[in-house]
């Protein structure tokens, strides 16, 4: 298909990936394209779409009037498929960021299910004959719960990459008949840990999710490992997240940015931006697209090119110039905005602690320069999640994190516009500071990442109540995080002190 980041690629590349698995076999109904509208929470256009693609390509037959006919596998055998090589490394290092991304993601996702939802998916789980398809919507019901369709974008194109590489690993090593044993014994644990979330029980269900990690991954990581030098010659795809299904003009985004650091004197009057290579490195995107930038801020009277020079900041921005950026101040951009900020409240502790033994001393200092010279208002937490994302996504050393630390850079962008009046304080900065500061100056990995992941649930709550008293209600649809005493997303990965 053409457009690769469409939302049409997005609901093909899901299904195939859920025939692939095996899925609407055996009598089991394929859903119709009000059901996948509905689903992928888009408009009947793309369902109808894809779903032509998927006959086009010989996997359905749409009948008019009756049930779709499922006619194929993507992939007969898909461990033997010439795609699996060529994503073997990826697959390898996905495997890896799922191990350590998806119990805090999924902790959070059953604290914030409802009742009427609790219900129905103990239903939903016990109608279902297939296993793996019974832990696919265990899972996939903790991601929907969380109301963060930026989350889903992120599981819908892992899940595209994955196919059916994990189950049908299990089944190679293990069996068919013990392979749906353990994929039941695994669906057993993630519903006793929902009913742990249910009854408040947030220990238990985090140290029951480690657990089940720790199983569901060791079939992957030994397969894996026998693989690794068979296949080192093919050429190998990467995983890619593209969490904005078409176009996106990012050089709004940037140049609001870039004021509000004007604004908040780190580009003072007099003094030269950084040149346009330097730029486009720390926003992840191309020169053109800085040029552009600096474009419109000549055009706002905020810079001036000087030839031979660079770019000169002439004046701060005022509260005039949110006429000039009122498309970001929607609320699509605001809700993209928050989600990401929610996807980093989540990840963060796990991700930092990870990331911060593998870090360059250059890194190290970046983060202590952004403590000692924060500020006490928005714009201190601004530079502080500044200098540990761009630190996750220099030395993490694993690339589908990488990846996804990037684009969830570029996703905060929208909520720049949020900080444009850098007076705004920020509640009980001053215990969040420090914490952040002891544990950073103790040289204590993990106590650092589980103070920055307070900061970042903590930014994430002050934001959120920030839009619903500005009036924006439908980030009522974001849940609110729930905190757990005890915190181990980290411990099978982290280095502990300097």
């Amino acid at each position: 298909m053409q457009y690769t980041s469409s939302q049409e690629q997005t609901i093909y590349r899901s299904l195939a990936g859920q025939l692939q698995l095996g899925f609407f076999q055996d009598g089991e109904r394929f859903p119709s394209v009000q059901d996948i509208a509905s689903y992928y929470q888009v408009s009947y256009c793309p369902a109808q779409r894809a779903l032509k693609a998927l006959e086009r390509n010989g996997l359905i037959q749409l009948c008019r009037g009756k049930e779709t006919v499922v006619l194929a596998k993507p992939h007969e055998n898909y461990l033997d498929s010439h795609t699996f090589r060529r994503r073997l490394t990826a697959l390898i290092d996905l495997s890896q960021a799922l191990e350590l991304l998806s119990p805090c993601i999924c902790l959070q996702g059953f604290c914030a299910m409802d009742q009427d939802t609790y219900s129905d998916f103990l239903t939903k789980a016990k109608q279902s004959n297939h296993p793996a398809k019974r832990l696919y919507q265990s899972y996939d019901q903790a991601l929907r719960s969380l109301g963060n369709q930026t989350i889903l974008s992120l599981y819908y194109d892992i899940g595209a990459f994955l196919e059916s590489s994990f189950l049908d690993i299990l089944t190679e090593k293990q069996g068919k008949e013990a392979g749906q044993c353990f994929l039941e014994s695994l669906t057993k644990s993630l519903c006793d840990s929902l009913k742990d979330c249910q009854e408040h029980r947030y220990d238990a269900a985090e140290r029951r999710l480690n657990k089940l990690r720790t199983h569901f991954f060791q079939n992957t990581k030994q397969y894996f490992e026998q693989l690794q030098n068979r296949f080192h010659c093919e050429e190998q795809e990467t995983f890619i997240w593209e969490p904005h299904k078409g176009r996106k003009k990012y050089c709004d985004l940037v140049a609001i940015d870039l004021v509000c650091r004007i604004n908040e004197g780190r580009y003072p009057i007099g003094v030269k931006l950084p040149s346009k290579a330097v730029l486009a490195n720390r926003y992840h995107v191309s020169e053109i697209t800085i040029r552009r930038t600096i474009d419109l801020l000549n055009q706002l009277g905020i810079t001036r090119n000087i030839n031979g020079i660079g770019t000169e900041v002439i004046s701060t921005g005022d509260l005039s110039l949110t006429d000039e950026f009122k498309p970001l101040m929607i609320s699509e951009h605001l809700r993209t905005f928050l989600e990401s900020l929610q996807l980093l409240a989540l990840t963060s502790e796990a991700v930092i602690s990870y990331t911060l033994p593998h870090c360059s001393a250059k890194s190290l200092e970046s983060i202590t320069h952004a403590i000692k010279n924060a500020p006490t208002n928005l714009g201190s937490m601004t530079m502080i999640h500044s200098a540990c994302l761009q630190v996750v996504i220099d030395d993490c050393p694993n690339a589908a994190i990488r990846e996804i630390y990037e684009k969830m850079l570029l996703l905060l962008l929208n909520g720049s516009i949020l900080r444009f009046n850098g007076e705004q304080l920020i509640s009980q900065w001053t215990d969040v500071y420090k914490e952040l500061s002891d544990s950073f100056d103790a040289g204590d990995y993990q106590s650092f990442a589980k103070a920055y992941g307070h900061m970042a649930q903590h930014t994430f709550r002050e934001l959120k109540e920030r839009l619903r008293t500005e009036g924006m209600h439908e980030v009522e649809k974001i849940a609110d995080l729930i905190n757990s005493e005890r915190s181990s997303y980290g411990d099978n990965y982290a280095g502990g002190n300097r």
